[in-house]
């Protein structure tokens, strides 16, 4: 949130305090913390989208001691894992009666081997929180069933968030837990557990602003532009997107992103076509340009290579080994942080120190490509040059940089006069003509505008509000929910005085229910919706939500496995996995497609089993091949293990009795984790789930006859609809004409 005015507060509570009071509009923290305090606090609700992930874990001095009591806590963690305890605790902390959140009497305990010192902070519930005196919470609970089983006594002692970390590297304290969250910069300084619990940083903001605040997106689309004029930077890339997905705009082409922006601002254009990463840093600079969040494409970025040359490939494998390891250790989230912020003092690229004992590389950049590539005080820099600079560094390269027009590029490289090019778009047209590097950045092709333009959009479109925003507004209304849902006592805990539920066998005769005023309103996950909603213009989220919890991947309770996937899952950029969810739920169907398994599979073969008609989490598409989201984040997963996967197609409830009974090792399929569900298998967590309805828009709701409309307005609505608007006159005369010659056939 780079343009929002930061305040700084010591503890949760006088956050909530403060946005109660008006003084601040949204407050962020731990996601345990947030939602625990929205429970329990009914002018809070939180935003749905997490601001990043994390993990926790238990923090331990850099020195022999703690490396010994770092074995035996990771020993522990695995076995509560595998016996589900874990997963109790859990439970138990963030979801149980007050009544139930007891912990161990640890002042108690034997101690053959001694008493352990345990920092904490007592204003982070459910983690760590006072009752009355007592320390009590998940961690407390947690580290005191550890200590009981390895012969341990357990001293707590609380203090302030900041005194954590020097109070275990001084010796004070053996280890610390207070809902800390594992980072590159803090294991600089100590040692963390395998982790205990995955979540995210979320936004807390007052009940009656979350319409407003989390769905503004929605009401503002990229196709209103279609029939403007458009820029377009020279290249195929931009050229075909605006060919396929504003067809009926005029283009005026460019040959640089800063001549696009004085396009625009001089009002000779109505918008551009860039990519998102760009956008971002652009917007950051120059406030006055924004763009729509609804990427039009998803992309990779990567570096493009010479194709079929030895040395190029094994340069392109330097590289590759170069930017793994920069993702491990916390390189690459570092760089982006300095070039899509907006520090300008971090933003430096210094290539003095370039040894060149191996040599020196040759790599072409545009230097009109801000963040990634721009002179900045009469230098080079950005993403892509500080990012190949380090690479130069670490392999003891020179570097002589080119400057070209984009479209240059690949030439320039194809020609031998240069080894590499700095970032483009991949897409299979240039994967023909060059090796393209492990991906270096995820997003796609959006289009800019004027930022007054976009504000002005919506305003425009608050037509385009949900009919119903309130519970109480569907009293007497009809809800709906797929044949066998059980979650009617769900929705009546929310809206006690629906009038009537009925059930559908699927989701599209759902929406055509709700569309034709049939019901008013259908209950489903939030993949299910977001892709209803962007399908249909005349749908819309209800703004309040029923339950929330996490999709999960299914494994045989007990299975070793589960650890190593989860493991797998963690280290795939969120980047990339929210952009596989913007892809299928989104309603552009060209690009949903999976990626190929290419990689070599020496850890053999898993099975899994989904449902294949629960778009868009896994279905079968038009040629019968199962994709979907689900899909696609297993594949990313198998990447990491070096696995091969088979993907069987069975019913939804089929699914958790194939993992059972050994006939499957995962099963996935748009499945929310439940207590009952995980007692009978493990999971692994991937994505933020809930339970959401899906209704109409203002200007979509359903005026009947006698509502302000004649039958006679309506039959002429309908004529001018399905026979003006749509041209179905031309298939009526077609469907005249071959009845006629049908008849004269049978004549004959």
């Amino acid at each position: 949130l780079p343009h929002a005015n930061i305040s700084y507060f010591n503890s949760y509570p006088d956050m909530a305090a403060a946005v109660e009071a008006d003084k601040i509009d949204a407050f962020a923290g731990d996601e345990p913390v947030i939602r625990l305090m929205a429970a329990e606090n009914d002018n809070l609700a939180v935003l749905e989208e997490r601001l990043d992930s994390f993990e926790f874990g238990v923090a331990l001095p850099k020195m022999e001691k703690g490396e010994k009591l770092l074995g035996e806590i990771n020993a522990w963690l695995a076995s509560v894992k595998k016996s589900g305890e874990l997963a109790q605790l859990m439970q138990k902390w963030v979801e149980g009666p007050e009544s139930e959140k007891t912990v161990p009497d640890y002042a108690s305990f034997p101690a053959p081997n001694g008493a352990l010192t345990l920092a904490t902070e007592g204003a982070n519930a459910p983690m760590v929180y006072y009752r009355g005196s007592e320390l009590v919470g998940l961690e407390i609970d947690m580290i005191a069933r550890f200590c009981e089983a390895n012969g341990y006594g357990l001293n707590v002692l609380p203090m302030q968030l900041d005194a954590l970390l020097p109070a275990i590297q001084s010796g004070k304290a053996d280890f610390a837990a207070a809902g800390m969250t594992i980072t590159a910069e803090c294991k600089e300084s100590v040692c963390f557990s395998d982790p205990y619990y995955t979540g995210g940083t979320v936004m807390a903001i007052l009940k009656n602003k979350t319409a407003s605040a989390s769905r503004t997106a929605a009401t503002v689309r990229w196709q209103d532009y279609n029939g403007k004029r458009i820029g377009v930077l020279v290249g195929p890339l931009m050229e075909d997107a605006a060919k396929t997905y504003f067809p009926d705009s005029e283009y005026l082409l460019f040959n640089s992103y800063p001549d696009c922006i004085a396009a625009l601002q001089a009002g000779k254009i109505d918008a551009y076509l860039g990519d998102e990463l760009g956008l971002f840093a652009v917007h950051a600079e120059q406030p006055e340009i924004d763009y729509f969040h609804d990427r039009i494409t998803q992309n990779n970025y990567a570096f493009a290579f010479r194709k079929n040359d030895p040395d190029s490939a094994a340069l392109c494998a330097e590289l590759n080994e170069f930017l793994k390891r920069s993702r491990e250790n916390g390189t690459m989230e570092d760089l982006e942080n300095i070039w899509y912020g907006i520090d300008e003092e971090r933003k430096i690229v210094d290539i003095s120190d370039l040894t060149g004992e191996n040599g020196t590389i040759r790599v072409v950049t545009t230097s009109t490509d801000a963040p990634f590539s721009y002179i900045k005080d009469g230098k080079n820099v950005g993403y892509d040059i500080d990012l190949v600079v380090r690479f130069c560094r670490d392999r003891g390269y020179a570097l002589e940089l080119g400057d070209v027009d984009f479209a240059g590029r690949i030439p320039a490289i194809q020609s031998g006069k240069y080894d590499f090019t700095t970032d483009m778009n991949v897409t299979p047209e240039r994967q023909e003509q060059v090796l393209f590097s492990d991906p270096t950045g995820y997003g796609g092709i959006v289009l800019a505008v004027l930022s007054s333009d976009l504000a002005a959009a919506d305003g425009t479109q608050s037509a385009a509000q949900p009919e119903y925003t309130e519970f109480s507004d569907l009293k007497g209304k009809t809800v709906s929910m797929l044949t066998g849902a059980p979650f009617e006592e769900l929705v009546r805990g929310k809206a006690p005085d629906v009038g009537a539920f009925t059930s559908f066998n699927n989701t599209p005769d759902m929406i055509l229910a709700l569309q034709s005023g049939k019901t008013d309103a259908f209950l489903t996950n939030n993949a299910i919706a977001a892709l209803a909603v962007s399908r249909n213009h005349d749908l819309a989220f209800f703004p309040q939500e029923l339950q929330d919890g996490s999709f999960g991947f299914a494994f045989a309770k007990g299975d070793p496995r589960r650890d190593t996937w989860q493991a797998a899952f963690a280290a795939i950029p969120q980047a990339r996995i929210r952009a596989a969810w913007n892809k299928w739920t989104g309603a552009d169907e060209s690009v949903k497609t999976l990626p190929e398994q290419d990689w070599p599979g020496t850890g053999g073969t898993v099975r899994v089993a989904v449902c294949d008609t629960v778009e868009p989490m896994s279905y079968a598409g038009g040629d019968g091949r199962l994709k979907g989201f689900d899909l696609e984040i297993i594949l990313m997963m198998a990447k990491e293990l070096d696995v091969r996967v088979e993907f069987a197609g069975m019913d939804f409830a089929a699914i958790l009795p194939s993992v059972q009974t050994g006939k499957a090792d995962i099963g996935a399929s748009s499945i929310i984790i439940t207590p009952e569900r995980a007692e009978a298998v493990d999971f692994v967590e991937y994505y933020p789930a809930s339970f959401v309805l899906v209704v109409r828009t203002q200007k979509n709701t359903i005026t009947r006859i006698g509502d302000g409309e004649t039958f006679w307005d309506g039959l002429r609505s309908s004529f001018h609809k399905t026979f003006i608007r749509e041209n179905r006159w031309e298939l009526f005369l077609e469907g005249v004409g071959n009845t006629m010659l049908i008849t004269l056939l049978s004549i004959l």
